[in-house]
């Protein structure tokens, strides 16, 4: 039980500082370089990810020695959520923003750049 309690407070600990440095990342891509938001984003969260993999494989569960199988195999994992999230999170934040300011100066609706409703 004790072994159990560290894992997981080793574990939302490197959580914790994960989201840290995704949000410093992010905004340092984004507003400081002017990246793109798509590409800060991704960029992030390969660094966290990778950060993640490596921190809790050291530090939390404690595994020793190289095991470039499992790093490929999260690696692949990582990409495939990534897209899959990016994939339904461009079009639908489109959407909702879209909906969103047509409803708000309903006069721009025929004008707007993704047409409207």
């Amino acid at each position: 039980m004790k072994k159990l309690f560290h894992e997981v407070l080793h574990f939302s600990i490197i959580g914790v500082f994960n989201t840290l440095l995704g949000f410093v990342l992010i905004m340092v891509f984004y507003n400081i370089w002017h990246w793109n938001y798509w590409v800060s984003s991704a960029t992030s969260y390969v660094i966290g990810s990778i950060f993640s993999y490596f921190a809790n494989k050291k530090l939390t569960f404690h595994v020793e020695g190289d095991n470039w199988r499992s790093a490929l195999r999260f690696a692949a994992n990582v990409a495939v959520c990534y897209l899959l999230a990016y994939g339904i999170a461009k079009p639908l934040v489109r959407k909702v923003m879209t909906q969103f300011f047509c409803g708000l100066f309903p006069e721009n609706r025929r004008t707007h750049p993704y047409g409207g409703h």
